[in-house]
């Protein structure tokens, strides 16, 4: 078959693949480690989790935050696995083919499915809670509006997040009818105070009223063959990566410096098809099929890459927010605070900013 006979058959809108993507919020915050029991976690909603260790990455990696109940040398952190039958004392739908919708007051609708809730513990009193998000609409710039959506835990514009019972109740209600008073509509950001309410949480790294603001969002979209053959392919490309790396909408108009694929050193080219951006907002991997069937069978057989692409992110993610952690925590110490300095004997905090 010829290119061009090829690309006329496949000029129709690219669709995400959904069942080979991923997309993750991860809510960052700190917890008070004397308060944290674990034996009370695991017997009531939490369990274990079953996060297999990756292949990819040596064991001593794999063992940072192990997935079996032993500790082993060097091991960092824990990792636990909201529990399925639990989901709905947490308000959630109670099983992860159910959808939940956000109807804004602007009348924009988005849907998705949470399939997982991960929590991640680290010695470090920093912690993660995670969602891994299902999208439901396989077009990509819906998707970008989801993820902006679901970044800002509060949702902007007021949004109604409804579970798909009550989207269907309130549909028949009519559009203008709310299932109950705005300051008690749910949000994701209500939802994640009850998922841990459990933990005796000190602070959200973003908050607003004490109450955690927005999480990262970690993204791998895998486009159909047709992508390669669309008008302005790079240019869609460039900007939907860079939309998706830091959940921003089609709205925000930056530096044309942001779209260079070649030169941006928030982007990475690991193959022809596939580009990653990263930012402090997120990180997201788009790749597209080529045509070539081994290629095309690597990459919509990703998901085991992923599993060590996001631990890693992880990891990353506790390495600054540590850092932003042990800060804070320095800058909280008394001014009369003395420290060793070995021969040069006893200095003050103050002593000690002059000198640094």
């Amino acid at each position: 078959m010829s290119v061009l006979l090829e690309s006329e058959q496949l000029k129709t809108e690219a669709k995400v693949l959904l069942d080979n993507s991923k997309t993750s919020v991860v809510v960052p915050f700190v917890y008070d480690t004397n308060d944290f029991q674990q034996e009370k976690l695991l017997k009531e909603d939490w369990e274990i989790s079953s996060f297999k260790d990756s292949k990819n990455l040596f064991d001593h990696v794999n063992h940072l935050i192990p997935s079996q109940e032993s500790y082993y040398n060097g091991t960092i952190g824990r990792r636990f696995q909201l529990k399925e039958t639990s989901r709905e004392k947490y308000d959630l739908p109670t099983n992860k083919s159910q959808k939940m919708y956000l109807i804004t007051k602007k009348g924009e609708e988005f849907s998705f499915k949470i399939e997982r809730v991960y929590l991640f513990l680290f010695e470090t009193e920093v912690g993660f809670l995670v969602y891994d998000i299902e999208h439901t609409s396989s077009n990509i710039d819906t998707i970008v509006l989801t993820n902006y959506q679901l970044k800002h835990l509060h949702h902007l514009y007021s949004g109604e997040l409804l579970h798909q019972k009550e989207y269907f109740l309130k549909k028949q209600n009519g559009e203008g009818v709310s299932l109950s008073p705005e300051g008690d509509w749910r949000t994701m950001s209500s939802i994640t105070i009850q998922l841990l309410q459990d933990i005796t949480v000190k602070n959200y790294f973003s908050s607003l009223n004490g109450e955690p603001e927005t999480g990262l969002v970690f993204n791998f979209i895998l486009m159909d063959e047709g992508f390669r053959f669309e008008d302005k392919m790079h240019e869609k490309l460039s900007r939907n990566l860079f939309n998706l790396r830091r959940s921003f909408k089609e709205s925000y108009k930056p530096s044309p410096l942001e779209f260079d694929l070649d030169n941006n050193p928030q982007i990475l080219q690991l193959f022809q098809n596939s580009y990653w951006g990263v930012s402090l907002e997120g990180l997201s991997n788009i790749a597209y099929l080529t045509g070539d069937s081994v290629t095309d069978e690597f990459f919509r057989n990703y998901q085991d890459k992923l599993v060590a692409y996001f631990y890693i992110y992880l990891l990353a993610l506790h390495q600054r927010y540590g850092f932003i952690h042990l800060n804070a925590m320095a800058s909280e110490l008394p001014k009369e605070s003395t420290f060793e300095q070995g021969s040069k004997g006893k200095v003050t905090v103050p002593e000690l900013r002059k000198k640094n």
